[in-house]
């Protein structure tokens, strides 16, 4: 994993969701990764901010999205910024055995 973000707004940023979200969860809070785009340095003015979510299972990610909505209309109305939060058990995430989560291991940026 990557280790370094150099955008000071996107820092903030991303430091403050993961504030909202230890509020929300908690322990249950495992992980939160940075990727996609602004993960890998390519992010343009149009690209939305990726980020995944790992929680202590159980997690059913229809319900966490509800739970994280407030901070999604947060992050959209104070910074005009589109941030899309995908939750994932800690279990799975340590699998890890879909293509994807392999590219979140290898690209992301542990927040």
């Amino acid at each position: 994993m990557i280790t370094t973000i150099k955008n000071k707004q996107l820092f903030v940023l991303l430091n403050e969701l993961k504030s909202g979200l230890v509020e929300l969860y908690g322990d249950r809070l495992f992980s939160m990764i940075l990727f996609g785009s602004h993960a890998r340095g390519e992010a343009t003015s149009e690209s939305d901010i990726d980020v995944m979510v790992v929680l202590v299972d159980p997690v059913n990610a229809v319900e966490e999205r509800s739970r994280m909505s407030s901070l999604f209309w947060y992050f959209l109305r104070e910074y005009d910024e589109l941030v899309s939060i995908i939750p994932i058990s800690k279990s799975r995430f340590l699998e890890g055995g879909i293509s994807f989560l392999r590219v979140v291991k290898r690209e992301g940026i542990e927040i």
